[in-house]
């Protein structure tokens, strides 16, 4: 499979809107939990051994025809100016290409990835509901590719492959309250680190 990290950039919107679901201790912890949309497209190379793609091109209204499960979501614990979150993204797309020419199997694409970050936060403006974060990342993107008998191939032939790795984070996330449990949410972060 391409290296991802070289050669696959995935853009989002970073405001967002999101509801988040409050609870307050009695030791002064607060707790969030916040699903939210993340309106994404990408763009790069993708293959698995010899078989390649490059220039792969899809829109956000692509991903979502394709989209077969996925989940986005963040929970957040917070105490005085300290507070830690957690992030999660998986999404799993199903797409499938007819045959070129007729001796040719049609070829259907899974790819699934996965992203978890765990970071810590320290409020830098209260009023202003700014912090800094710092933390890690953890990816992971798996493509399955199933081809259909053909004259080539008379019984088929599956492929996979995957590729995971864990960047170290630094960044900022700014809060804007719109309306009760509704902010807008700015972050942004950049990170490195290895695969494995």
């Amino acid at each position: 499979m391409k290296v991802p990290i070289k050669h696959c950039a995935i853009f989002g919107i970073a405001l967002v809107g999101s509801t988040g679901a409050n609870a307050q201790q009695g030791n002064g912890w607060q707790f969030e939990a916040t699903p939210y949309l993340w309106m994404a497209g990408m763009q790069g190379d993708v293959g698995i051994g010899k078989i390649t793609a490059e220039g792969v091109e899809t829109s956000f209204g692509d991903i979502v025809k394709s989209l077969r499960a996925g989940f986005i979501g963040a929970f957040e614990a917070r105490k005085d100016r300290f507070g830690v979150l957690f992030d999660a993204i998986y999404m799993q797309l199903s797409q499938s290409t007819p045959a070129p020419a007729p001796f040719l199997g049609d070829v259907q694409a899974r790819p699934t990835q996965q992203g978890y970050s765990l970071v810590a936060l320290w409020c830098v403006d209260d009023a202003h509901r700014v912090d800094l974060v710092g933390g890690v990342r953890v990816n992971d993107i798996k493509l399955d590719l199933d081809l259909s008998a053909s004259a080539l191939a008379p019984q088929g032939r599956s492929l996979s492959q995957s590729r995971s790795w864990a960047d170290a984070i630094v960044g900022a996330r700014v809060q804007y309250p719109i309306a009760p449990q509704w902010p807008l949410v700015g972050y942004v972060d950049l990170g490195g680190g290895i695969r494995f």
